[in-house]
């Protein structure tokens, strides 16, 4: 089509460095709350000499583990992106855009992040902030398909895209179904998420199945 002429391409490293930028300014903006709870820390030890650090991280510890949590998820999603992207040699227009959708479901994270930090898991929550994965996952998938249907931009097998199409597609349905655990048992919350380590297991066994059809 003309969208992958050469007119309309150009090359993969802009689009890389772009992506990279916008991931470390994310993860980065994770650790704020924490900071300003930090910050005001110092002044209420100013004028209560008992506070120490373990009171600190104690009372915190709802923004500590959402900044971990969160903190690994946006590089689970950087690490899946980056082995695909490496091999992409040109981008289009489309693929450009397709990615500026991923990027803002990033850095929508940090929000919804701080929200987890600082308020009470309520379902509205729960909601705001698996839901920020499952369209990040969502967009992902969207830049793999885009990919398969042109494959003369990516230096990789079909094999090797539609790999990753099934990586995304297991992620969504595990995210789909820790939002259901936790709305259907609050009080599992974000443990559900923990679903999420059987990602690489789901595409492994997915990906092998494909293979072995005829």
């Amino acid at each position: 089509s003309s969208d992958t002429t050469a007119a309309h391409t150009f090359p993969a490293e802009r689009l890389r460095a772009f992506v990279d930028a916008v991931v470390a300014i994310a993860m980065t903006l994770l650790i704020l709350p924490l900071m300003e709870s930090a910050s005001e820390a110092s002044k209420f030890q100013r004028e209560h000499p008992d506070f120490n650090t373990v009171q600190f991280f104690a009372e915190h510890s709802g923004q500590v583990g959402a900044l971990i949590m969160s903190f690994a998820l946006i590089a689970l999603a950087w690490t899946m992106h980056h082995r695909l992207y490496a091999a992409v040699q040109e981008v289009t227009t489309s693929l450009v855009w397709l990615n500026i959708l991923w990027m803002f479901m990033v850095i929508c994270l940090p929000v919804t992040t701080a929200l987890v930090g600082a308020l009470h898991t309520d379902a509205g929550l729960f909601i705001a902030y698996v839901g920020n994965l499952i369209l990040l996952y969502l967009s992902s998938l969207g830049g793999r398909l885009y990919l398969l249907r042109h494959l003369s931009l990516v230096d990789a097998s079909r094999t090797t895209v539609w790999n990753g199409i099934i990586a995304d597609i297991v992620a969504v349905a595990l995210f789909g179904i820790a939002l259901v655990l936790g709305l259907l048992m609050p009080k599992l919350g974000f443990s559900t998420l923990f679903l999420m380590l059987f990602t690489p297991l789901g595409a492994r066994l997915f990906s092998r199945k494909e293979q072995e059809t005829p």
